[in-house]
């Protein structure tokens, strides 16, 4: 008999009498989170039976929350067996360690900054002007368009790239803007201005003079 079916009989038999397959899933997803800076550890251990969520801990109060009637019984278990204990350990101890070793290896990466390549894009005149940034790293980024030195509120949501880094990109509508006044709007990259200028073409469309970082 698997080690599981003995650990959770009543979860088991509750399933077994709904279902007539033989084929059963028990899935457990858990991880740490580490602040370098305070050295402060959380994390999780959650539970799922046949796709569906069962029990999970909560580190904070160190009780397991119970998603479904039938995990009741395996919550007050565990809650008097020391699984939080272990748990516990495992999270504060085993999680942290390999998450700092990770983190002491891979310091220079993780660290590093990259700043990234930017372009304007335009698919028509009436088009809205997108300026793309890919390939900086942190994610932690901020991009934005600005008029006069005022950050426009838009939204620039940060994607993966394949290699690491990341992109992004935010759009500016100049439909109502006059050409005259192109050359107020600029692109930051978090606090890091991005001058772009702007020109008007014999066929007035327009397009980047200048986009650099």
């Amino acid at each position: 008999m698997p080690y599981w079916y003995r650990l959770y009989p009543a979860l088991v038999l509750y399933h077994i009498k709904k279902s007539k397959v033989n084929f059963h899933l028990w899935q457990r997803m858990s991880g740490c989170e580490w602040d370098d800076e305070t050295d402060e550890v959380t994390g999780y251990f959650q539970y799922a039976f046949d796709g569906e969520d069962f029990i999970s801990l909560d580190l904070s109060t160190e009780t397991w929350v119970a998603a479904k009637s039938q995990a009741f019984a395996t919550k007050l278990r565990w809650e008097k067996n020391g699984e939080t204990e272990r748990k516990k350990y495992y999270i504060h101890h085993m999680y942290a360690k390999w998450l700092k070793n990770i983190v002491r290896y891979g310091e220079d990466t993780l660290k590093r900054t990259v700043l990234p390549e930017v372009s304007l894009l335009q698919k028509s005149p009436s088009s809205p002007v997108t300026c793309h940034a890919t390939g900086f790293y942190p994610n932690r980024a901020k991009l934005f368009w600005t008029k006069d030195g005022e950050e426009l509120d838009d939204f620039s949501e940060i994607l993966p790239n394949g290699d690491g880094t990341f992109q992004s990109f935010v759009d500016l509508d100049l439909s109502s803007v006059p050409a005259k006044d192109w050359d107020k709007f600029s692109y930051s990259y978090s606090g890091i201005l991005l001058a772009i200028s702007f020109g008007v073409d014999d066929g007035e469309e327009l397009r980047p003079a200048v986009c650099v970082t």
